[in-house]
């Protein structure tokens, strides 16, 4: 049938409305940080010097024996939280170190070694301060925190950076002892003690050793500020350089202490010291070992003091890289060193003084300790 005339076609059919593509979570930002490395770190500068050689052919070749601690490996542990829209970061850091170490030399007969540690009055089996033997213990301790709040104030293609600033406490403990043997000394200044002939064995009167012992501990807290720049390489970013720099004002409480043991021989009379004896102890030949009035005797000295509100500082300063081998798991590596000034001190008595017969041992000296830090490091890192 013919279309009638003034009649419209039907519109087409309307094409089907295309779904809507789904939404694409925007990824995760990681917000929690955590790294372990291993410091093979050695403590610098410690100063324990326990004893001289003496070289009896040329004086001026005296050698200064110092304990020299070694490279051991610690741990170390960072933890972090960033906030929302790169408004900044938290930081926690905790490292620690415990060492001991020792050192002993022997020469038996040789009296070559100078007790300087002990104090000088009766030091040495013969009064002169020397021994031919010693043995030095040593201890270095550190534990520290740190709480930081940084935030970025460069941000480049090829440099970053960072300020940091936040609170620092240190614990610092150095101790050292030394003991002094007199092994054999010579029978010519020495008449041997402890054989038959007359008097008889008198083996009390074989040398005491000599012995001191220094302590220093410090505990101090205080703010810190510091810096830090990363250089990305790639457009992954999977290789970063790094380096920073941090400076803590520390102030805190100083314990410091000081004992020496040494001994002479004297003549007691009813118990009562009415002459000190001077080598060669010939005396030992003719004394009653039934009833003895040569002894001998310990004389102690020492010193206790304690500072509040003592100031020092710390200087951190590190280079090192990351590398990303897994999604935001990092293998970190570098060089760090840290200087630890005015955290300690060792004091002692100075040498004794006398204008007349009666020696002045009221008299103070004190040594200001610093230490470095220093070494390689290698741990991982993780980003969550």
């Amino acid at each position: 049938m013919a279309q009638e005339e003034g009649t419209e076609p039907p519109p087409p059919p309307a094409p089907p409305q295309e779904e809507p593509a789904p939404e694409v979570a925007a990824p995760r930002t990681p917000k929690v940080f955590f790294q372990v490395d291993m410091w093979y770190m050695q403590p610098a500068g410690t100063e324990y010097f326990v004893a001289t050689e003496f070289n009896p052919t040329s004086p001026l070749e005296t050698r200064v024996w110092d304990v020299a601690h070694t490279a051991t490996w610690r741990p170390r542990y960072v933890f972090a939280y960033a906030l929302d829209n790169g408004a900044g970061e938290f930081s926690g850091t905790y490292f620690s170190q415990d060492q001991k170490v020792d050192l002993l030399r022997s020469s038996p007969g040789q009296f070559i070694y100078g007790e300087i540690q002990a104090y000088p009055l009766y030091a040495g089996v013969f009064d002169d301060g020397l021994a031919d033997a010693f043995d030095a213990t040593t201890r270095t301790k550190i534990r520290e925190w740190r709480l930081d709040f940084s935030r970025s104030f460069m941000s480049g293609e090829r440099v970053r950076g960072k300020w940091l600033a936040g609170w620092r406490e240190v614990n610092h403990v150095q101790e050292m002892q030394v003991e002094y043997f007199a092994l054999n000394p010579p029978t010519e200044l020495f008449p041997p003690v402890t054989l038959p002939p007359a008097p008889g064995p008198r083996s009390d009167l074989i040398p005491f050793s000599d012995e001191a012992t220094q302590s220093s501990t410090y505990g101090g807290r205080g703010p810190e500020v510091g810096v830090e720049f990363l250089f990305p390489f790639g457009k992954a970013e999977k290789f970063v350089v790094e380096a920073g720099a941090t400076y803590a004002l520390l102030r805190g409480d100083l314990t410091q202490s000081y004992a020496s043991f040494v001994s002479f021989y004297g003549v007691y009379q009813d118990g009562v010291l009415v002459e000190i004896l001077t080598p060669p102890y010939d005396e030992f030949l003719t004394d009653s070992p039934s009833s003895p009035s040569i002894r001998q005797t310990t004389f102690s000295i020492g010193r206790q003091v304690q500072t509040a509100q003592i100031s020092g500082n710390v200087l951190d300063a590190y280079l090192g890289f990351r590398w990303k081998p897994w999604k935001e798991l990092e293998v970190v590596g570098g060089f760090r060193s840290s200087s630890y000034d005015s955290v300690g001190a060792f004091v002692r008595p100075s040498t004794p003084a006398s204008a007349t017969s009666v020696v002045n041992t009221q008299t103070l000296e004190k040594q200001d300790l610093r230490v470095l830090y220093e070494g390689f490091y290698a741990g991982i890192a993780y980003r969550f």
